[in-house]
């Protein structure tokens, strides 16, 4: 599992709408800077600063043409999970009122001891519908 660090530097990373644009076409095929600017319509120099950035925390890996033409494309394929248990505590604090749905979650964790077989607490009619 990733450190608390790791995953809020993931989740930043994969906060940016562009740099997810950037990942869903990566997925498809090699891209070089141009190319990604072209299809995404994104300026070239955007672009440069997305991808360095994602070089930096090895999400992607670059190789050169016979051209030295850069491209970039994923360095592993990868699937991000979240999951009650990778969100600590310290990252509650200060988040707006309906964050108590992610607290409820969290206290309904399968590692909870009061929660069932099927990893939910049983179910309690304490909620109010207003």
């Amino acid at each position: 599992m990733l450190e608390d660090e790791n995953v809020s530097r993931m989740l930043d990373i994969l906060g940016n709408k562009n740099r997810r644009r950037i990942i869903m076409l990566l997925r498809e095929r090699p891209c070089f800077v141009t190319e990604i600017s072209d299809l995404l319509m994104i300026s070239p120099k955007a672009v440069i600063d997305h991808l360095q950035l994602m070089e930096r925390e090895q999400i992607l890996s670059v190789r050169y043409d016979l051209n030295r033409r850069k491209y970039y494309y994923l360095s592993n394929n990868f699937q991000i999970v979240i999951s009650p248990e990778a969100i600590s505590n310290a990252e509650y604090e200060g988040l707006p009122a309906d964050s108590a749905l992610l607290k409820e979650a969290k206290s309904q964790a399968p590692h909870n001891e009061a929660a069932g077989a099927d990893g939910y607490g049983a179910a309690s009619d304490s909620s109010s519908d207003s």
